[in-house]
């Protein structure tokens, strides 16, 4: 049986904590993997990255200068990980929590998509998404406090080890009535006595709840874990999601309406708006029905997973190979007024040719597809067809069988191969990217 759906049954739906004492996840994660991520994510040139780490020592937040000098220390290591942890943080306690952790890494998000699909196949499109978070550290108690996770999340820790990891958890009632309210509090030491504590070892995971208020430790040795919080969709997150795909189609309103936002002159700002959203509807001949499927389709070809893969056509230049639709991926496609849309691992493409909608229909019936770019060629030379492949292979929903490349070029590639990074699904340069190659 897959593992997250005995472990979904086994804790009531979720709804209770629950250790799975029966499976080894390392089999499937391992130290190195997160080791390899952080790198990667030393490696990221956006600024905006570092916003999702958060480095804690000695109960101190670090600062952006001293985040960027730990992931630069990291990406230099040439020691055991572990060892590299110890050896930079010495005696001190440490905590690192990474959100959306799977933009560095595409070997952990598949891994983590191996892990949950069936359990994801078992309920309707769009009632739930997954995210990833990595937490590392030696620390007598989570620095923040007690505290509680969004509501609608239930977070899944998977402990990698070396050392064991313990959380202390309070139901709502007792919290709020050992408490006195529902403030988060820095020292559980005055209900401490009312906590249900569950330590986890290596190999082992943990179900926390949602609506548990919860601190965590990992007192004698360094525990690394992956952490993959699965979210009940509301409709307030539906919302979110249709209101991200409005605003891909809708990019380009101030400049076309001359809204400016370098002075305060403008006397009605929200006509113009309006106007604009008008035309926006009327020229793209978009429904709201039309957005909430191309959402809700855009994130089931990721697999719910909320982070995804970022075009890299720097890869295909010199490859000549046999490829097949990655496991457990899927290529989704929806037809409305503008056309047909096909969608991988998040990202979309939009064809408005029927008779290159028919010809790309019958490649992906196959599941499989030859592809041969000289290092010389120019991608956006390719037929429409072979386009599609190039956008497959570059979203990375189409992975290598038998692929030979020059040596030259595969020595240039080194590095960026290594290097696999993703992006959150609110960025639209991936979208671009394609049309650019499609010219």
């Amino acid at each position: 049986m897959n593992v997250v759906s005995d472990i979904y049954k086994k804790s009531s739906k979720f709804n209770n904590p629950y250790i799975e004492d029966g499976f080894d996840f390392l089999n499937h994660y391992c130290i190195n993997d997160v080791a390899q991520l952080i790198i990667n994510m030393s490696h990221s040139q956006f600024i905006g990255d570092l916003q999702n780490i958060r480095i804690h020592v000695n109960n101190r937040l670090l600062n952006y200068f001293d985040r960027r000098k730990f992931l630069e220390a990291a990406s230099t290591n040439e020691k055991n990980f572990v060892e590299f942890l110890d050896s930079y943080f010495g005696n001190e306690e440490f905590l690192i929590f990474i959100n959306k952790a799977g933009i560095w890494s595409e070997k952990i998000l598949s891994t983590s998509a191996q892990l949950c699909k069936d359990f994801i196949k078992s309920f309707p499109r769009n009632s739930l998404s997954i995210e990833h978070h990595i937490i590392i550290g030696r620390y007598i108690r989570t620095p923040f406090g007690v505290h509680m996770d969004d509501s609608v999340d239930r977070v899944l820790h998977i402990n990698l080890g070396p050392g064991s990891k313990n959380l202390s958890l309070w139901d709502k009632d007792t919290y709020v009535n050992a408490n006195g309210s529902e403030y988060y509090v820095e020292d559980d030491a005055a209900i401490s006595h009312l906590a249900s504590s569950y330590e986890f070892r290596a190999g082992q995971g943990f179900l926390l709840p949602a609506r548990f208020y919860h601190i965590g430790s990992s007192i004698n040795e360094i525990s690394i874990g992956v952490a993959l919080a699965f979210t009940k969709k509301t409709a307030g997150l539906i919302s979110n999601q249709i209101c991200t795909e409005f605003k891909k189609i809708t990019a380009s309103f101030d400049e076309v309406k001359g809204i400016s936002y370098d002075n305060f002159e403008l006397s009605d700002v929200k006509k113009l708006f309006v106007q604009a959203l008008d035309e926006c509807i009327k020229v793209e001949k978009i429904s709201l029905t039309d957005l909430i499927e191309i959402a809700n389709l855009r994130e089931w070809s990721n697999m719910c997973f909320v982070e995804r893969t970022v075009l890299d056509y720097s890869r295909l230049q010199g490859i000549n190979g046999s490829f097949s639709i990655k496991k457990p991926f899927s290529i989704e496609q929806y037809r409305d007024r503008r056309g047909c849309h096909f969608f991988a691992r998040g990202h979309s493409l939009s064809i408005t040719d029927s008779v290159t909608v028919q010809k790309i229909e019958d490649l992906l019936s196959d599941k499989s597809f030859d592809l041969c770019i000289d290092s010389e060629s120019d991608i956006r030379s390719l037929d429409a067809v072979d386009k599609f492949k190039t956008w497959l292979v570059a979203t990375r929903a189409a992975e290598e069988s038998n692929i030979s490349r020059s040596k030259s070029f595969s020595e240039t590639l080194q590095h960026e191969q290594q290097f696999s990074r993703c992006e959150p699904p609110d960025k639209t340069s991936s979208e671009s990217a394609f049309q650019i190659a499609a010219e």
